[in-house]
């Protein structure tokens, strides 16, 4: 008998609902942001375009480009257009402060805030699956984020106590931790909307979204003093270790020194963490990471040892990873 995709979909998640219960726990790095959700039409697009006085041949010529960087504001527009004609998703990094705070002030006032992050997505859903113990990491924690976390006991992220030990309290309690708050910017468009400006027009294919992200913990993949002092504690309390967050490493600002330290600073930590239980599982979350040379790095660095037990990647994340690995015919 030949299982239907629902069928094998059902049992799968009933095998892994039962396999839950078995474990003692799982870690989630690194990182955990806050999302604000904007739902974009064209006319509050083109507003913005008339607002900064883009003029539409520069713009069109930045499209066509498209470079995958934000510097000034029209870089945002021009890479937000650049979903609508090309109808790919893709996220792009915030290279200033004040052009953050100018999107931030500009664009439309209502949003939704979620919690963002593979590592804080991750968590909250783990613990709703009832995982019996789920750490989490991140290295801000505003009051915005707190709320977003989900109240269930399970949850939990490690501090320093005030004898200087490691403890483990729920993120909505914890107070020890930076509050700065940096928003993920994603902008929603939807497929059949489309832009006119001049003899310029742009339909959106499919229902799409644009992120601009300006994070600078996240950027330098700063680590918690806390998770890294505790990571034998993490260890040995879990069985599981999952990472991600290296695509958001800014080579710009930090240089190829700069992400090769904090690449060799995390397979550190997972040497610690596998030298305190030899059986915990470590597994790699990729996202589309824009600069190659970052993967490049990540892939070569990790060859030296014994560091990933899987790998997590969509067909376009795969596709660069065998690209960096020297199997691009694949």
């Amino acid at each position: 008998m030949i299982k239907t995709w629902s069928v094998i979909y059902r049992d799968s998640y009933q095998e892994v609902t039962n396999n839950i219960k078995r474990i003692n726990g799982i870690t989630v790095g690194f990182n955990t942001n806050v999302d604000a959700i904007y739902h974009m039409r064209s006319d509050a697009i083109v507003d913005l375009i008339h607002k900064l006085g883009i003029d539409r041949v520069a713009l069109y010529k930045k499209v066509v480009k498209w470079k995958g960087s934000i510097e000034t504001p029209e870089d945002y527009i021009a890479g937000l257009c650049g979903c609508f004609e090309k109808g790919r998703a893709s996220e792009w990094i915030i290279q200033n402060e004040e052009t953050y705070n100018y999107l931030l002030e500009n664009l439309p006032i209502e949003r939704t805030l979620r919690m963002g992050g593979q590592a804080g997505i991750m968590a909250n859903v783990l613990s709703s699956l009832n995982v019996p113990k789920v750490i989490v990491h991140t290295s801000t924690l505003p009051k915005e984020m707190k709320k977003l976390f989900v109240k269930s006991k399970n949850l939990v992220l490690p501090i320093h106590d005030k004898n200087g030990s490691i403890t483990f309290t729920h993120p909505r309690k914890a107070k020890t931790i930076d509050d700065s708050l940096y928003l993920h910017i994603i902008s929603e468009i939807e497929k059949g909307d489309g832009i006119k400006l001049g003899n310029i027009k742009w339909i959106c294919p499919r229902n799409n979204r644009f992120i601009a992200t300006y994070d600078p913990p996240n950027a330098k993949l700063d680590i918690n003093i806390s998770f890294s002092d505790g990571i034998t504690e993490i260890a040995t309390s879990t069985d599981v270790l999952i990472l991600s967050g290296f695509h958001m490493l800014n080579l710009k600002e930090i240089g190829i020194g700069g992400v090769r330290e904090r690449i060799k600073s995390v397979l550190n930590l997972i040497q610690q963490a596998k030298q305190s239980n030899p059986k915990l599982i470590v597994h790699l979350e990729l996202s589309s990471t824009k600069n190659e040379k970052i993967l490049r790095e990540l892939f070569n660095l990790s060859r030296k040892g014994v560091y990933w037990d899987s790998l997590g990647c969509n067909e376009v994340e795969l596709a660069e990873v065998l690209n960096v690995i020297g199997e691009s015919k694949l």
